[in-house]
């Protein structure tokens, strides 16, 4: 997991190809999972899945 500056190189990239118009956006393997509000439990959850947990 990491951070990426929406400021930076990377982060345009990633906002313009996912239409992102502010932070922040969640990404989970590099795929566009929620952006705007971001609900807790939905990600823990999915966070949990990606790592391989149930």
């Amino acid at each position: 997991m990491r951070e990426v500056d929406f400021a930076s190189e990377e982060g345009v990239a990633l906002s313009i190809k996912n239409t992102i118009l502010y932070p922040p956006a969640v990404f989970i393997n590099g795929s566009l999972f929620a952006k705007g509000k971001i609900m807790e439990e939905p990600l823990k959850e999915a966070v949990r899945k990606a790592a391989g947990g149930s």
